[in-house]
């Protein structure tokens, strides 16, 4: 669930005490704030920037994308916008059944605008050299124009999905400015055989709200890096394979291998399970290679595959007994040099 999401439901859940402020409404649960892009097993190869916070805002009340340009000129709302969250939530919140305003701040004049545009500065560490640069939106609803330092950097039409744009060649050191304009999906519509819809729908908030709704960062990722993980177990044969799809990003080409470790996914006892802050990982219980070392020439892709088999190091999957487990791939270059770490959690299950 979103991190936005879960902050609507706080209301719900919240008990008073009537020795408190009533004003403040305090939750009876401790609530897991999520971990950014980069997991902690793949410090210090990789690095976030977290762009969460206020922004400039500037709504515009056009009805048609012809008014979806960048402006020369911005005219920025004297109240910032809070990122992340869509500018007309408030009557998200209370036109379906809700009876609560998320973000009073807000003018109820922004529930009326279909497009926005939204601004903030930011300043690069200075240890980020040689690092490829990626903006990542975890969600976007509507229409968006992403630029960086003047430069446009990517297009998107989402709802619910993360967005990434590579920005490598547009960003510097010191100071810079990223600005994002987002216009209501409704305004792609087209009448078509099945839908009006040009993109994956079904949902009543992304369908109803606009902006940017889940976090922002800048990720740092090395330029031989692994873009992918996918996890195949195979019960049947009883062998974890492991398929990793790194990219050379640099100039010269390098010889490549990798290892894989396995770490069970651990319930911390005295936290609740229902919350992932609460879960860590646990002991190794299993540690495989590569078979293979592969030429990268610069500027190409491959896979790289690890095979391990499996006799009763890992638990069964089921609804009764959840078991599941942390995977590290780390790659390594020219004499056994770490490069870089990936990192997805698995469960050992196959639906036949």
């Amino acid at each position: 669930m979103s991190r936005f999401i879960v902050a609507m439901l706080v209301f719900a859940l919240t008990g008073c005490d009537p020795g408190e402020d009533t004003r403040v409404q305090r939750a009876q649960y401790t609530f897991s704030p999520l971990s950014g892009v980069v997991n902690s097993e793949e410090l210090p190869f990789r690095s976030e920037l977290c762009l969460n916070g206020e922004w400039n805002f500037m709504p515009v009340y056009e009805n048609d994308l012809s008014g979806f340009i960048l402006p020369k000129r911005f005219d920025w709302d004297s109240v910032p916008i809070k990122i992340p969250s869509p500018w007309n939530v408030n009557t998200f919140s209370k036109g379906h059944e809700g009876t609560f305003m998320t973000y009073p701040s807000y003018p109820e004049e922004w529930e009326k605008a279909n497009i926005g545009w939204m601004k903030r500065e930011f300043v690069l560490p200075e240890s980020w050299n040689r690092k490829m640069l990626r903006i990542h939106f975890e969600a976007i609803a509507g229409i968006s124009k992403t630029y960086i330092n003047g430069q446009l950097a990517g297009e998107n039409l989402d709802l619910i999905h993360p967005t990434e744009i590579d920005a490598t060649n547009l960003m510097h050191r010191g100071k810079n400015e990223i600005i994002v304009g987002v216009a209501k999906e409704s305004l792609s519509n087209e009448s078509g055989k099945q839908s009006r819809s040009q993109h994956a729908t079904g949902s009543l908030w992304g369908n109803y709200v606009t902006g940017i709704w889940q976090d922002v960062h800048v990720v740092a990722t090395p330029e031989m890096m692994i873009e992918n993980v996918y996890v195949d177990p195979d019960l049947k044969t009883k062998e974890l394979t492991v398929k990793a799809t790194i990219h050379n990003y640099s100039n010269s080409s390098h010889k490549i291998t990798g290892a894989a470790v396995v770490r069970s996914w651990k319930k911390n006892d005295a936290d609740d399970e229902r919350f992932s802050g609460c879960w860590t990982l646990g002991a190794e219980v299993l540690n495989f290679s590569a078979s293979e070392v592969i030429e990268l020439a610069a500027g190409s892709s491959a896979q790289l595959l690890l095979r391990q088999r499996v006799e009763d190091q890992l638990d069964l999957w089921t609804p009764e007994e959840p078991h599941l487990y942390g995977l590290t791939v780390e790659l390594d270059t020219d004499g056994n040099v770490p490069i870089d770490r990936k990192f997805v959690r698995f469960a050992w299950r196959q639906f036949m």
